[in-house]
Parts: C-alpha cells; sequence; structure tokens
C-alpha cells in the first residue's frame, strides 16, 4: 500500500511538470503568434504607405504634365541648369501629398523630379524627362502667313529649296525653285517663266506658322539691350549705357533704336528692346559674327559686307537651346537691303543655317551678292511697325531685288523647340521611380 502511495506521489509530481511545460509552450506560441501578426501588420502598414508615395509621386508627375501643357509659353524659364519648384507641396488630405521640381533636360526637354510623401514621412521619387510634341520643323525656304511676291532671278536650292505662301503667291522674271512653289490661295505665274523642280500651283493646304514671340526667348539672352539705352548680362549687372561693343542707342523707351555700325562686335544672344539696324560690315564667310538676335520690334539690316551666323551646339556656352538655329527674330519687320555697292551678304552656312522670323513681315531685295543658308518666315501678324509696307503686297515676304541674283540654301536641317506649329502636347519621353 505504501509503495502504491508513492507511485501516486510520484505520478503526480510529474503529470504536474507536464502541465507546467505544456503550459509555457502554449503560452510562447501565443506570444510568437502575436509578435508574428503584429509584424506582419507593420510590415503590411509600411507596404501600404510606400505604395501611397509611389501613387503620390506618379500623381505629381502627372499634374506638371497638364500644367506644362497649359503653361507653355513659360518653358524656357522653367528649362534653368539648376533645379526650381515647379509646383509646390500639394495636399490630398489624410494620404499625403506631392512637390515636383523642375531643370533643363537637354535637347529642348525638361527633366522633372516628383516626390510624393505619405504617412510616417514615408517618400517615393519619380523621375521624368518630357518634351513637347509638333516642334516647329519649316518644310520649306520661304514659309509665309499671307502673300509672296518673287520678281527677281533668285536661285532657291537644297533638298527643302521651296516656297508656300498661305495667301496668294505672285512669281516674276525667272527664278529657279528645287522643290515646290505653292500657294494656299491664288498662284500667278504669268509674268514670269519659274523653273518648279516639284509641285506648283494654288488651292494646296495651309502651312503651319508658329506664334513669333521674341518674348519666348527673354530667358536665353547673354545680354540685354534696353529701351533705356542700358546693356545688361543675363544677371542683370549694368555692363555700359549708351554705347557697347560697336553698339549704340538712341531714343526713348516709346522709340528705342539699337544700332550696330561697327566692324566688330560681341558674339551671343542679344535680346534688344525696340529697334535694330545694322549697318556695320561685320564677319567674314571665313570667321562670321556668330549671333541670335531677338528684337521686340523690327531689324534692318543694310551692311555693305556681312558674314553671320547663329550659334552651333559647337560654340560652347554661346549655344542656347531654346534659340537653336534662330539668327534675326523680330516683333515687327526684317527688312534686309545691301547697298548697291555690297561686296557680300550671307546668313547662316550649311553646316549653320539661320532662321530669319518676322511676327510681321520681310522683305529682301537680293543682290548677286546675297546668299541665305536656312529658312525666311512670316507670321503675318498684327501690323505695329511700318519698315515693311508695299502696294499690293501688304501681309507679305517679298523677295525681290533691283539686280543680278540672290541664292538661297535650305535642306530640312532647321528645329527650333520653343517655337511651335500647331496645337501641341507635354509628352512624357522616359520614367523611372528614383526611391
Amino acid at each position: 500500500m505504501r509503495n502504491i502511495r508513492r507511485y501516486i506521489r510520484e505520478e503526480s509530481g510529474t503529470a504536474l511538470l507536464a502541465s507546467f511545460l505544456f503550459g509555457v509552450l502554449i503560452t510562447g506560441a501565443g506570444m510568437a503568434s502575436v509578435m508574428a501578426t503584429s509584424v506582419n501588420q507593420n510590415a503590411s502598414k509600411n507596404v501600404l504607405t510606400s505604395k501611397q508615395a509611389f501613387y503620390l509621386s506618379e500623381a505629381g508627375i502627372q499634374h506638371a504634365k497638364t500644367f506644362l501643357t497649359q503653361n507653355q509659353s513659360n518653358w524656357n524659364t522653367y528649362a534653368s541648369a539648376t533645379m526650381q519648384t515647379l509646383i509646390a507641396y500639394t495636399s490630398l488630405g489624410s494620404t499625403g501629398g506631392y512637390r515636383v521640381t523642375v531643370k533643363d533636360g537637354g535637347g529642348g526637354s525638361l527633366l522633372l523630379n516628383s516626390t510624393g510623401t505619405a504617412s510616417g514621412n514615408a517618400q517615393s521619387v519619380v523621375q521624368s524627362l518630357v518634351s513637347r510634341t509638333a516642334t516647329y520643323t519649316p518644310r520649306y525656304a520661304f514659309i509665309t502667313g499671307k502673300n509672296i511676291a518673287m520678281n527677281v532671278n533668285a536661285s532657291i536650292q537644297g533638298t527643302s529649296g521651296g516656297v508656300h505662301a498661305n495667301g496668294q503667291l505672285y512669281i516674276e522674271n525667272s527664278p529657279t525653285i528645287s522643290t515646290d512653289a505653292t500657294a494656299s490661295g491664288v498662284y500667278n505665274a504669268s509674268y514670269g517663266t519659274p523653273t518648279v523642280g516639284g509641285v506648283s500651283g494654288g488651292g494646296k493646304p495651309l502651312e503651319t506658322i508658329p506664334a513669333i514671340r521674341p518674348s519666348d526667348f527673354y530667358a536665353s539672352r547673354d545680354y540685354l539691350l534696353d529701351c533705356d539705352g542700358n546693356v545688361y548680362d543675363v544677371n542683370g549687372v549694368l555692363k555700359a549705357t549708351g554705347s557697347w561693343n560697336g553698339w549704340s542707342y538712341s531714343g526713348t523707351c516709346s522709340a528705342a533704336t539699337w544700332k550696330m555700325g561697327s566692324t566688330s562686335t560681341i558674339n551671343g544672344s542679344l535680346y534688344v528692346n525696340g529697334d535694330v539696324v545694322i549697318t556695320g560690315s561685320v564677319g567674314t564667310t571665313a570667321s562670321p559674327w556668330i549671333v541670335s538676335i531677338i528684337a521686340t520690334n523690327s531689324i534692318n539690316v543694310s551692311s555693305q559686307n556681312i558674314a553671320v551666323r547663329p550659334p552651333a551646339s559647337t560654340d560652347g556656352a554661346l549655344y542656347k537651346a531654346a534659340t537653336q538655329n534662330i539668327l534675326f527674330l523680330a516683333g515687327g519687320d526684317i527688312y534686309i537691303h545691301p547697298p548697291s555697292n555690297g561686296s557680300y551678304q550671307t546668313f547662316g552656312t550649311s553646316a549653320s543655317p539661320g532662321l530669319i522670323a518676322a511676327h510681321e513681315q520681310i522683305a529682301v531685295q537680293g543682290f548677286s551678292t546675297l546668299t541665305t543658308n536656312g529658312v525666311l518666315l512670316a507670321e503675318d501678324g498684327a501690323t505695329q511697325s511700318s519698315l515693311v509696307s508695299g502696294d499690293d503686297y501688304i501681309g507679305y515676304c517679298s523677295c525681290t531685288a533691283t539686280s543680278g541674283a540672290s541664292k538661297h540654301n535650305y535642306s530640312g536641317a532647321i528645329v527650333n523647340p520653343t517655337l511651335q506649329g500647331g496645337t501641341t502636347a507635354v509628352q512624357l519621353m522616359t520614367w523611372q521611380v528614383m526611391q
């Protein structure tokens, strides 16, 4: 009996120990389960906030795309060398928000960085290059919003050496036109015998004419020749008053004129508030004057000898993406007329063709010494300048001459990201998650 009692006591101790160990195991398993659940919940929460941050940054990119589409006139302002704020922090309630910065992306594009911030300061950064579609590339050497009058034996050469008027095209004498000679209105060659290598005639579709606005190029200036007679660099530092590098000032802000009458001057992108008059014999075919001149009013060139071209990508800091290929651009008229004793006038080169563009009209009197490499583009906008005018052809690009024959070469190489042809839209070029 005594042994039985002893056995029962020993078995009871073993059972108690087993029960205790089992309880410890159950408790440990429960705690592990609770901890695992907590970790999983935290992980799920982190994944959720990370996804929220990503979608917020993507929303910022889409917001920026819409904003840029609506503000394309400020495109060059956003194309700075350093990042600047495009869209300030925008909250989307309790989810979080986003902020977008912008800088020059090269080749006329913009580089966007969108930072999305979700709860708990979770962040995601999406980077995208954006560009504008319908960047303007002129199809012909001469394009006008209204009429063209040609009464000289001009030679218009090159793979894009054609002429188009959205109004009427009048041809006299015997010009040679490598490609098309067309008009959306009347085509009249009854007073001449042109040689046309492509299509000729009227009633053709309208060509796109971009808006010619000098202010679109203000941000790309190297120097400002202001209407008050002062010259400022791009940082607003005063460089000179009244005269500067062969340029001289006259008038007032209501009628300002900057005249370049020297045999040497400065290279670069010049923004002129007022009229420009160029009489100086500057540049040679071997060493041309390298310049983009943007004038708020008109440009009048009557140099005896001049050789000039726009900055090219090989010219280092002289080159600006926003003004690429632009030689002369005027908010009024452009008039090129060499004196009777002119030796040569050369605008643009085959390697660096020039765009000569006017918001109003262009008139060219082409002697045998005149050569242009590039495009003459007249928007035929509202008249503010009286520099170019004439009988029935008001609102035209008039390519005329009193003697000799001019030569114009265009091979379709001109592109400008600032001048926009037709309806444009901003498109995403590349897209990547940075963080």
